[in-house]
């Protein structure tokens, strides 16, 4: 998508062979982060050496590790420098330390959503530099994308509600289960389907999908629940849904993408309450909200079946809802007025 829009690639460095770092919150984290240092020791020194041959205006981070690492690296550079925060469990997630060093350093710091950019001040970052710029969806392509051919999906019944979960197969994140057990617990007159669209991902843990099918099978679901895995037709597949659904347990959700995205098919949404899933739903207008259990989202999914209108009206208000306020056009403007801050910082002209 970037060297569609003309833009020069540049690559300073390789990518890492191992891509996570894991470990999070343990004393042998180090140990974790000492594997990196073949890669990371390098990958500094290219980049600081790039920023000083090139002296680019601004630099924008997407990443907490690479603000650590690569900001501070370059800290002392006369070079304009942007953060746009896309998840972070907590304030503590960000650290004090990081937050002073964004408040210091960098002209604007961004968040995906209102509930990341209270985590920035809470953890000490000058709230005069934070801004919520939402995450933006290309309604258009997305539209185009459903109506292409694409690989074969599961038979419809008639009369069926097709619930679907796009994401990866992960137990403390997606948590797919809590659909499959949802499921259980609705009415089998109800006629529901679950089509789970997303496999484990690489260096992910395997034996989830192996327990999410064995809780299929001792539920006897097998001709309600889906597995679609990595699909190249994702518009299609939620195109052909009549509900999408994000039941994340995990508190870093600082978005829901999928959601949005749903949305702009005209579909009504159910995501758990965490994160920046509820400032993506407009819970009883353009979906529900729900608690990230079970009997929450069972709660959730029964409402949805309770008739068509519901469903055609939470999904066309969804629709409105993106092309109101996660466009492509906002979106650039809005990035665009946090770079020219970093530049006018940058000169000496101050940020405002």
């Amino acid at each position: 998508m970037v060297r569609e829009a003309g833009a020069e690639v540049v690559s300073i460095c390789s990518t890492p062979k191992r891509r996570y770092i894991g470990g999070a919150g343990s004393p042998l984290r180090v140990l974790y982060l000492a594997r990196f240092a073949p890669w990371l020791l390098p990958a500094m020194w290219r980049f600081r050496r790039w920023v000083r041959r090139e002296k680019p205006d601004v630099v924008l981070f997407n990443q907490l590790p690479s603000v650590r690492v690569f900001g501070r690296v370059i800290s002392r550079e006369k070079v304009g420098m942007v953060y746009h925060l896309h998840g972070a469990q907590s304030a503590a997630a960000i650290g004090r330390c990081t937050a002073r060093f964004l408040s210091r350093r960098f002209a604007r710091l961004m968040a995906v959503s209102k509930i990341t950019a209270d985590f920035l001040v809470d953890a000490g970052a000058d709230p005069r530099k934070v801004r919520v710029v939402y995450n933006a969806v290309d309604a258009e392509a997305i539209r185009r994308r459903a109506g292409e051919p694409g690989d074969p999906l599961p038979p419809k019944p008639p009369g069926s509600v097709v619930f679907v979960h796009v994401a990866g197969l992960t137990r403390h994140k997606k948590a797919q289960h809590l659909g499959i057990e949802a499921l259980d617990r609705l009415p089998r007159s109800a006629n529901a389907h679950l089509w789970l669209c997303g496999d484990v991902l690489p260096g992910g843990d395997q034996s989830y999908r192996h327990e999410l099918e064995r809780l299929v099978s001792e539920r006897a679901l097998s001709d309600r629940v889906h597995f679609l895995g990595w699909r190249r037709d994702v518009p299609r597949v939620v195109k052909m849904s009549d509900v999408c659904i994000l039941p994340s347990v995990d508190p870093s959700e600082s978005f829901g993408m999928v959601l949005a995205e749903a949305m702009a098919l005209g579909k009504p949404c159910i995501g758990s309450n965490v994160g920046g899933i509820p400032e993506v739903i407009e819970d009883g207008a353009t979906g529900l909200i729900c608690e990230p259990t079970a009997d929450g989202l069972a709660w959730a999914m029964g409402r949805m079946l309770e008739s068509d209108d519901i469903r055609s009206a939470m999904g066309q208000a969804g629709r409105r809802r993106v092309e109101s306020l996660f466009t492509l056009e906002r979106q650039a403007s809005e990035v665009a007025d946090a770079l020219w801050c970093a530049v006018a910082d940058k000169t000496g002209n101050g940020a405002t």
